[in-house]
């Protein structure tokens, strides 16, 4: 079986290693009653297969009062999915609900795509 030049199977493949699933929200001009726009946060996707992986070890910042969390991540997902730099995803992955902000540019590809997330916490 030839898997590697056929998008269709690599792709396929590749996508029955992901064992997250994403929410995704970006934001949109809501018209008010004034006629005025202003920025409201909508669901852009919801349920998308995804894989996530660490990119960096996690930076932390200790206070008195709590410890602040910087880590990068990378998430693959479906090549057809738009996603841009300052929409929220929320992962659910391995029981785990993290909040994560894209902060670049994707990296696509035929078979999928990568995203670069940040997740940011206090502990």
């Amino acid at each position: 079986m030839v898997v590697f030049g056929n998008v269709a199977l690599e792709r396929r493949i590749l996508e029955q290693t992901y064992d997250g699933v994403m929410d995704v929200y970006g934001y949109g001009d809501e018209l008010t009653q004034s006629g005025a726009t202003r920025p409201v946060e909508k669901q852009l996707y919801t349920g998308i297969a995804c894989g996530l992986s660490a990119s960096t070890q996690a930076d932390t910042t200790q206070t008195d009062a709590s410890a602040d969390v910087n880590q990068r991540y990378i998430v693959f997902c479906a090549p057809e999915i738009e996603i841009h730099p300052g929409c929220r995803i929320v992962i659910t992955q391995y029981g785990v609900t993290r909040e994560y902000t894209c902060s670049g540019m994707p990296n696509v590809y035929p078979t999928h795509q990568e995203l670069s997330v940040l997740l940011e916490e206090r502990a």
